[in-house]
């Protein structure tokens, strides 16, 4: 499974200034060159800027309805007239059902996108609209498993209950901040330190294979050191790996 992140910052960055150097994209990731997780703000500019044709995405998958995970008049730019495949919420489907084919999405839905299989779990992340779920999705596609983790604060019981027989072979996890100094996050987001207890929980429990892939993404301008070497201290202490835009990571 090829993932290609082209996208990996969080809100707080000014996309008037997409392109510029440092200036990260939002959060939306590429899986095999097909399958589009997420689609805000900057992904039809991303998928140019990476000169990746957008005739290639086939189906669009959507964590949540967050600007940055999100926006209609972008989809439409994706899309570029044809019916992709949107798999979300009910909220979004409704906006996007004269653009896309739609299959609203559900807590604990599985759903296959060609031999791929999906499980959508509860996300720790709240919406304006508190009816409206929000997703993390668990994918797997000829013996590879991934848990896509983005945005969550944690992984809530609910969502530990569907992980099923899954044993991960890689997982893009939340990281909006570089550690835990700014408790006020830990409502909607996470960060490596809050990964730390997971992944103990998931290699004990055998949920991890020891070569496991941990890949760190939606890192916010304010939160994070803009120093590559500090980048690449944090990504040796954590044992994980924090793409660049653009980046691909095989699992």
């Amino acid at each position: 499974m090829k993932l290609q992140f082209i996208g990996t910052g969080a809100a707080d960055f000014d996309w008037s200034r997409y392109g510029e150097a440092g200036i990260l994209g939002s959060s939306a990731t590429l899986i095999d060159g097909h399958i589009l997780i997420d689609c805000g703000v900057t992904a039809a500019k991303a998928l140019e800027h990476f000169q990746i044709a957008r005739q290639q995405i086939s189906d669009v998958v959507i964590t949540h309805n967050h600007i940055d995970h999100f926006d209609l008049e972008v989809l439409k730019k994706v899309s570029a007239g044809r019916r992709v495949r949107l798999f979300a919420s009910t909220q979004i489907c409704e906006k996007a059902e004269n653009i896309c084919d739609v299959f609203p999405v559900h807590h604990r839905d599985k759903f296959s996108i060609g031999d791929y299989r999906f499980t959508a779990l509860p996300a720790d992340h709240p919406v304006d609209d508190p009816a409206e779920e929000t997703f993390l999705y668990t994918v797997c596609h000829q013996g590879k498993s991934l848990l896509y983790a983005l945005d969550t604060a944690n992984i809530t019981a609910a969502a530990f209950s569907l992980l099923g027989e899954c044993v991960f072979d890689g997982i893009v996890w939340d990281a909006t901040c570089a550690n835990d100094a700014n408790l006020w996050m830990d409502f909607y987001h996470s960060n490596p330190a809050v990964f730390r207890k997971i992944r103990k929980a998931l290699t004990v429990l055998g949920k991890m294979k020891s070569s496991c892939k941990v890949i760190f993404s939606h890192r916010a301008r304010q939160f994070w050191p803009h120093d590559p070497e500090k980048l690449r201290a944090i990504a040796e202490t954590e044992n994980a790996v924090i793409p660049a835009d653009g980046e691909i990571v095989e699992i």
